[in-house]
């Protein structure tokens, strides 16, 4: 079937199917969430708008979950009932003795004339085939079908999906002749699936964004495409005021995730996705990094991981929002404090490249054409600086001034440093706070430095440090400044706290690290432990032996520093 009205040409099919007596059963297939349902319940809005002299009920049953006839006769007895008007409760209390929720049984005789009352010439629709309960049997399931077609000239529209049915699609087909009259695949294209969620009142570009997603991992489901939409209303506040590349990434993000979740949840695993990459899957892919899988027989056969296939055909890149998406479509929650701390991030790095494109005009100035004066330049220069000189890193800050003095050597330097300075101080790390000494600064300010840096140092407790140090293959030297922030008394009472279990052993260890050449020389600190051991030596025997082995490394380690 063509594709170019799909709605027209299903709608097609189904008009000529309701107006012949020789058909009476239609077998609407189709994958699952591809639009089934809506389209069935959009054409009856359309055919009873336009054929007001069809007068005939439209009873729809979903079997999910039924696990009787008698249990699906009620449903359709009920329907039908309200579809007619007027006997509605009637049929509803008939309904109840069917399904047996009343004790008292209902003669046969009566069942069979309000069946026959209210069914008779019916269109009634049972969805969800492959939904009903094992009990209701396939074959039980058409009987009753054939039933309603021949002896209660009913047209029946059974819906399904059934690449679900497994061990009864053999019952299927063996049906197909004898009860089926017509049969139609309903295979919808994406777009008309996007157009039914998104309708034509959305931006074309998210709807693109879309689209490109759902298209790489070959899906159209319209629940997933239901539940793209959910997800992109409730971050719709991320998406409001973002430029339209950063909005693009976004939609794609979100849609990729919603695909992987709901489609394919049974293979991915989120904490891996975390950390995966479509390309690193690539790269695995040319160099031939296959899984092993153990066949019947025993023998090993090479097996690509089906993760990392998906993700490679997904496309998917990390993105900073990636726990807060994958949170979302586990709980249902949404992180608002990370997603504005990440666009707080954003924004700080747009305005960082603001900057630097102002800089590159800046440099373009002074370089590229002799048609730019000197004073013009200097005027440039001073403004931005004026504008932007707390954005700016040490090093630039202090690159840009050398220019402007390379030009105006009279330029009030000193003015600017302090005020610089008094601003930077405040958020710098410890990096900066060293840079800062470049800077012509008053001889009390290094004061305010040091308070800074020992604050900084002294961010990382001992038990953390120590946590760190002592755990695996490497370690941050940055780790080793930071504990020689802390005096020997303050480690000394550390290791001798009687609640630290593990200090005697950390110790060793950190000694036999330190003095380790490889690590580089960390002279003060190494005198400091030389001084702790020492101590303890003094104490007893015991401690004595504990510490012997340490000592020695830590004296040997100084005297090759010294030398």
């Amino acid at each position: 079937m063509r594709e170019d009205d799909p709605l027209k040409l299903y709608s097609q099919v189904f008009n000529n199917f309701l107006e012949q007596d020789r058909r009476r059963t239609l077998l609407l297939k189709g994958e699952w969430g591809v639009g089934k349902t809506h389209f069935y319940n959009e054409f009856v809005k359309t055919y009873q708008a336009t054929h007001v002299e069809d007068k005939r009920p439209f009873c729809y049953v979903s079997l999910f979950g039924l696990s009787t006839i008698e249990e699906l006769k009620a449903q359709i007895i009920a329907s039908a009932g309200k579809m007619r008007g007027g006997i509605g409760t009637a049929a509803d209390v008939i309904g109840k003795f069917l399904e047996g929720s009343f004790s008292v049984s209902v003669p046969a005789i009566a069942t069979n004339a309000l069946e026959e009352r209210l069914l008779t010439g019916c269109v009634v629709c049972l969805d969800d085939l492959e939904r009903k309960r094992p009990e209701l049997t396939l074959d039980s399931v058409f009987g009753f079908v054939d039933r309603l077609a021949t002896l209660r000239s009913c047209h029946v529209i059974l819906v399904v999906n059934d690449g679900e049915l497994k061990e009864e699609i053999d019952t299927l087909k063996r049906y197909r002749d004898k009860v089926i009259d017509s049969e139609i695949t309903f295979a919808p294209s994406l777009d008309r699936n996007l157009s039914v969620v998104f309708g034509g009142d959305k931006n074309p570009e998210v709807v693109k964004q879309v689209r490109g997603s759902l298209e790489r991992l070959e899906k159209r489901n319209i629940r997933t495409i239901k539940r793209i939409e959910w997800m992109l209303n409730d971050f719709q506040f991320l998406l409001t005021d973002q430029d339209k590349e950063i909005q693009a990434q976004l939609v794609e993000q979100i849609s990729t995730h919603c695909i992987l979740h709901f489609e394919f949840g049974d293979i991915l695993v989120p904490e891996k996705l975390l950390g995966a990459h479509w390309m690193a899957m690539k790269v695995a892919e040319r160099l031939d990094r296959k899984y092993k899988k153990r066949s019947g027989d025993g023998s090993e056969e090479e097996e690509s991981d089906p993760m990392s296939e998906l993700i490679y055909k997904s496309k998917y890149i990390g993105h900073d929002l990636d726990a807060v998406f994958l949170q979302y479509l586990k709980d249902g929650f949404v992180n608002r404090d990370e997603c504005d701390s990440v666009i707080a991030q954003w924004k700080e790095n747009k305005a960082r490249l603001n900057i630097r494109g102002k800089m590159e005009k800046l440099r373009d100035m002074a370089w590229g054409s002799y048609g730019v004066s000197q004073d013009t330049l200097l005027a440039g220069m001073k403004e931005f600086l004026d504008e932007h000189i707390y954005d700016l890193q040490v090093q630039e800050y202090n690159n840009h001034l050398l220019f402007i003095l390379k030009l105006n050597p009279q330029f009030d330097r000193a003015a600017y440093d302090l005020k610089y300075a008094e601003k930077t101080v405040e958020k710098a790390n410890l990096e900066e706070l060293q840079q800062l000494s470049i800077l012509n600064l008053p001889d009390n300010f290094s004061e305010k430095i040091e308070a800074k840096r020992a604050q900084l140092l002294k961010q990382h407790s001992i038990p953390e440090l120590l946590g760190r140090l002592c755990q695996g293959d490497s370690w941050h030297t940055k780790d080793l400044m930071f504990l020689n922030s802390y005096s020997a008394d303050e480690l000394k009472n550390y290791f001798t706290d009687a609640q630290n279990e593990n200090s005697a052993t950390e110790l060793a260890i950190i000694a036999d690290r330190l003095t380790n050449p490889m690590e580089g020389f960390q002279s003060e600190l190494a005198r400091k432990l030389s001084s702790i051991l020492t101590e303890f030596a003094a104490r007893s025997e015991l401690d004595k032996m504990r510490t012997e082995k340490a000592v020695a490394r830590i004296e040997k380690y100084l005297n090759q520093v010294v030398l």
